[in-house]
């Protein structure tokens, strides 16, 4: 017999065990909503949306939530990171997105040159690319460039840049001289010698190539100067801006926050997931190849024997071990960088933690990650403290233990 719409499949006893778990999950949510509602540091009439069903979330409403919390994330770098900026995307060399994208670009190009190539050249192809040049230089312009926006329109007239293709007039080195002038013009000073690169290439396929990496170059640094124009605003009101994305977007997806079986304590416990190419296993490989090669010629060097072949395996072997996660040593410099970061947190006095031992080769490092750790963890305890508050407190009413409060002396000593 078929399914009937809406019931999952089990055994009566699997499903009123869910059913019973899904009722409190449910009940803890609607509590916890209702209690941080009430905290008056956020509870803010403007911003309490009506709550979603958990049952009936759109695809616009998902697309809705990422793009806040994309937001959320890109404001908080750029508070908490005073040296963040927006690099350009490198893809491994071995990867396969570089190989396709590689492929990709070259059947672009080769595509440009064959039609260039003809005879009589379609340009059909080359001027989809001016196109796409002049509305990167108008976007460089500010309200008042109107100079320079009326030059580039005039010069970079597609519609008169037709005709001349049609009519054979077209003569695409001139543009490119506009165009390079133009970008000269706008671009930043530590683009002036890729500037001077791209006038020496005769090539109008190579230098079509080059004009458009650096455009992209010039955006790189369009975005960046607008972020450290930013930095200063965000700060003033990060606190506030953070603390009000989050309830928004608590307010509406607050179901993908409470997981059936996993405490509310546990909700704001987030996990920093980096994602990079970094391959700590080959990077171990590598050094410990490199660490060998430094040993024996040391050894050469005082007169020593080099290390025998079953030696070096072993001393290799030790090193590339490193990379495991259940490896003694990385485990006891784990356990100790954790401890030393929570010696900062609790000390009263920072600059008398002492650098545990083994660590100080990396000290200057492990005191750069500690002021951005501490840095971090205050600014986290500014926005989200409310909510941890609500929380803790509704962990410690349930467990039957005391909230914190002041004690007898502290009691006395205000009357």
């Amino acid at each position: 017999m078929p399914l009937e719409p809406g019931k999952p499949c089990g055994s009566g006893e699997e499903d009123t065990e869910s059913t019973s778990h899904n009722r409190q999950d449910d009940s803890e949510t609607e509590d916890l909503r209702n209690q941080l509602r009430q905290n008056p540091e956020i509870s803010h009439s403007e911003n309490t949306l009506t709550s979603v069903s958990p049952n009936l979330v759109s695809v616009e409403e998902l697309i809705e939530a990422e793009k806040g919390i994309c937001n959320m994330a890109l404001a908080h770098e750029i508070v908490v990171d005073e040296s963040f900026i927006i690099k350009q995307r490198d893809l491994p060399e071995s990867s396969f997105e570089k190989t396709l994208e590689v492929i990709m670009k070259k059947a672009f190009w080769d595509s440009l040159r064959a039609q260039l190539n003809e005879d009589p050249p379609v340009y059909d192809h080359a001027i989809k690319l001016l196109g796409e040049i002049k509305e990167s230089l108008l976007s460089f312009l500010l309200p008042g460039h109107t100079r320079l926006r009326n030059q580039i329109n005039e010069v970079l007239d597609l519609e008169l840049i037709k005709q001349e293709a049609e009519n054979g007039a077209l003569h695409i080195p001139k543009l490119a001289d506009f165009i390079i002038g133009m970008m000269g013009t706008l671009c930043a000073p530590i683009r002036d010698d890729d500037i001077k690169n791209i006038r020496d290439i005769t090539d109008v396929v190579e230098l079509f190539r080059e004009i458009f990496a650096v455009l992209d170059l010039m955006k790189l640094d369009m975005v960046n100067f607008a972020i450290s124009s930013i930095r200063p605003h965000l700060m003033k009101q990060s606190v506030d801006y953070e603390r009000k994305s989050f309830q928004e977007f608590f307010d509406k997806q607050h179901v993908y926050l409470v997981l059936p079986g996993i405490p509310p304590i546990q909700l704001f416990t987030w996990s920093a997931l980096v994602m990079n190419s970094f391959n700590l296993a080959e990077a171990m490989v590598s050094m410990s190849e490199q660490i060998c090669v430094e040993v024996n010629n040391c050894l050469s060097q005082h007169g020593f024997s080099l290390l025998i072949p079953e030696k070096e395996t072993v001393l290799k072997g030790q090193i590339q071990a490193i990379s495991r996660s259940d490896n003694s040593v990385r485990k006891l410099i784990d356990v100790r960088i954790q401890t030393f970061l929570k010696m900062h947190l609790v000390s009263c006095n920072p600059k008398s933690v002492a650098v545990p031992g083994g660590l100080g080769p990396v000290r200057s490092e492990l005191e750069e990650i500690t002021i951005k750790f501490l840095h971090l963890v205050n600014y986290n305890k500014l926005v989200f403290s409310p909510y941890y508050d609500t929380i803790l407190t509704k962990e410690l009413k349930k467990n039957g233990s005391q909230l914190p409060g002041p004690s007898e002396e502290e009691q006395l000593s205000s009357r």
